[in-house]
């Protein structure tokens, strides 16, 4: 192991900047003349931007190999230039200078740009500028160490991306499989019904062809109760009982760690009638609705009035009414029957009058729930590796971006 350290710089000293300014909208188009048009970090990907627009008059532009930042919030986003584009005042062009690898640069400002975030809160626009981007202090590493460095990072980032690829793509799968459980259902052989091949086992409903022996009935006929969260408003804190706000419920899975948190006393004052317990529920119906998560625990929690809580008749229906609410079709009834402008709402009677179609079968009922259980694991399992994959980056970043350990060359 080396035992010199690193010498620290400031971002000047090693790269160039070009700060992004609007051109005049006259000049910009659909049509693909000029340059690609970039005027903050919503046109970001992955890792190089999604652009839309063009410009034929640039004011400002980047170069390919330029890593672009954003200056405004979300201060600190970064994407690599993979080809020249024209820049507004939302985001600047980093340009290293040949003593700095571009490949290396990347991972020097992903990790050292967290400082720009923390001067950017102290601002009244949550922006920094030219100034601010010279002055970040970073480590100028040995350009021996360089390609190493980066050939390490870049290794996990290659591994994080396919992760990410494949959540994606079990996702993309994960809706067709939805669509298929909740329309055609298992057979006795825990196969899914075929429609074509047996048309005979099939009927018509309101909600299209459904098996035979399955039925549409409203949600609120197959519950033991429907109601709200507590309209009650709370003092929340930094430890307690778990407190879910909208947000903490998304794509099937209720997100604890975002929770606030409310003592226990205000707990046992706002959760009478809305006790929580596994099997429950709940569903996402002021704003952002038609979110719906199962509760699989007997855990105490408490969740504002803009979460309904479902609770299932378990001698009638499992929980295979939390996969029918998240469902396409039953998200786009919703948005049908939900109330308002700005912040739109379904209400608990709309929410009791939306149409399930579910087996009267109870076993069947639990084949389908095992059956998409099985694939949601997979995702989740995924998603783990994805999160454990961010922490040996920001570890190794951590490691090797600031000295504590040197590569060997």
């Amino acid at each position: 192991m080396l035992k010199q350290t690193f010498k620290t710089c400031k971002l000047k000293e090693i790269a160039s900047f070009e700060m992004g300014q609007s051109p005049d909208s006259s000049f910009v188009n659909e049509d693909g003349k000029g340059l690609p048009f970039l005027q903050g970090c919503a046109e970001f990907g992955s890792q190089t931007p999604n652009y839309n627009f063009y410009c034929s008059q640039p004011k400002k532009n980047a170069e390919a190999g330029d890593i672009l930042i954003s200056v405004r919030a979300p201060v600190g986003t970064l994407n690599k230039a993979d080809r020249n584009y024209c820049i507004g005042r939302g985001l600047a062009a980093v340009r290293f200078n040949k003593d700095t690898l571009p490949q290396l640069g990347w991972h020097l400002l992903n990790y050292w740009s967290r400082e720009l975030q923390r001067v950017a809160q102290g601002s009244t626009f949550e922006a920094v500028g030219k100034s601010e981007l010279e002055n970040l202090k970073v480590l100028e590493i040995p350009k021996y160490e360089q390609q190493k460095i980066a050939e390490i990072l870049d290794t996990v980032d290659k591994t994080i991306a396919l992760t990410q690829t494949h959540i994606s793509k079990l996702k993309l799968a994960k809706a067709g499989l939805l669509h298929d459980l909740l329309t055609k259902g298992i057979d006795e052989h825990g196969e899914l019904r075929n429609p074509t091949r047996n048309p005979q086992q099939f009927k018509d409903s309101s909600l299209g062809r459904i098996p035979k022996d399955w039925d549409v009935v409203n949600l609120e006929s197959l519950c033991e109760r429907i109601t709200d969260g507590s309209h009650q408003s709370v003092t929340t804190s930094d430890t307690g009982i778990p407190f879910l706000y909208v947000s903490c419920v998304r794509d099937g899975q209720i997100l604890w760690e975002q929770a606030a948190k409310i003592s226990d006393l205000l707990y046992t004052q706002i959760s009478k009638g809305r006790e929580p317990k596994a099997g429950l529920i709940l569903y996402t119906a002021v704003g952002s609705y038609g979110h719906a998560a199962l509760v699989r625990d007997n855990r105490k929690f408490s969740f504002q009035r803009h979460i309904a809580y479902v609770l299932p008749n378990p001698e009638k229906i499992f929980w295979i009414s939390c996969l029918w609410l998240n469902s396409p079709k039953c998200k786009n009834h919703a948005d049908k029957v939900a109330l308002g402008n700005a912040q739109k709402t379904v209400t608990l009677g709309a929410l009791g009058a939306f149409p399930v179609a579910f087996p009267r079968n109870l076993e069947e009922q639990k084949n389908i729930l095992e059956y998409f259980d099985g694939y949601e694991k997979q995702i989740i399992n995924k998603q783990t590796q994805l999160e454990k994959l961010k922490l040996l980056k920001l570890g190794l970043m951590s490691d090797l971006l600031t000295g504590k350990v040197r590569v060997k060359i």
